[in-house]
């Protein structure tokens, strides 16, 4: 349980400072605005999703696992959105 305390109180701040810097960047993409609030939203909700599921597998059930995977997967998928919405409207898109 200590580990699960640690691990969250390390990680949380840092997953919301790099919601945060990415959201800067989402905002300034070439995108629809309701777009840009759904990718926004999913950087700041996956974390949330990814320590839940560790907390409800560690006091709940180990069902809960599941809820950790799809928070990491979450995750990557976000930030994965903005990296290459990012690289290609810098390096690629015509004028």
């Amino acid at each position: 349980m200590n580990l699960l305390v640690q691990d969250t109180h390390v990680h949380m701040p840092m997953y919301a400072v790099i919601a945060a810097c990415l959201s800067v960047i989402a905002l300034g993409l070439a995108i629809p605005r309701w777009a840009g609030l759904w990718i926004i939203a999913l950087l700041f909700a996956a974390p949330w999703l990814d320590f839940a599921g560790m907390w409800l597998t560690k006091l709940v059930s180990p069902g809960f696992a599941i809820v950790t995977l799809a928070g990491g997967w979450a995750m990557a998928l976000g930030y994965a959105i903005v990296a290459a919405l990012a690289i290609y409207q810098m390096w690629w898109r015509k004028p």
